[in-house]
């Protein structure tokens, strides 16, 4: 089961290459709680590639979702054929779909698609997602 970030606020992300990780710190909507919320992480593992757009204060998260590895894979392989050249990313490319699709699924990776209401939008390629224990926010 996906984590549930509906209307929650972005209030940031941090990608670990080292640890192949990357964690979503998100707050969820104040006005559907009667307690004062706390902030929560979603942490995606196994991660292999991401590309995020608008990146910013204020975004609004929608939901998690999975899509279809071989499409996902074929509707990008011209953004990943341009990052391939340019700078090697991501490393288990090589300009060829049966070969990118196979070793994907070897790692059990799934596609995953981050929405938003406003603002932050990506996808993240990982062998899983979870939400992790509700962390007090700096602020607090």
């Amino acid at each position: 089961m996906l984590p549930d970030i509906h209307d929650h606020g972005l209030l940031g992300y941090c990608v670990s290459f080292d640890h192949s990780e990357i964690a979503l710190r998100t707050l969820p909507d104040q006005r559907e709680h009667s307690e004062p919320v706390t902030a929560r992480e979603v942490i995606f593992e196994g991660c292999v590639a991401h590309h995020f757009e608008r990146a910013d204060y204020g975004t609004i998260l929608g939901g998690i979702s999975e899509l279809p590895l071989e499409s996902f894979v074929s509707e990008h392989a011209a953004q990943f054929d341009a990052g391939h050249r340019a700078s090697g990313w991501p490393s288990w490319w090589r300009g060829s779909l049966p070969e990118a699709l196979a070793y994907l699924r070897q790692e059990q990776i799934t596609a995953f698609e981050i929405e938003s209401s406003y603002g932050f939008s990506g996808w993240i390629l990982a062998r899983s997602v979870r939400a992790s224990e509700p962390k007090p926010h700096p602020t607090a």
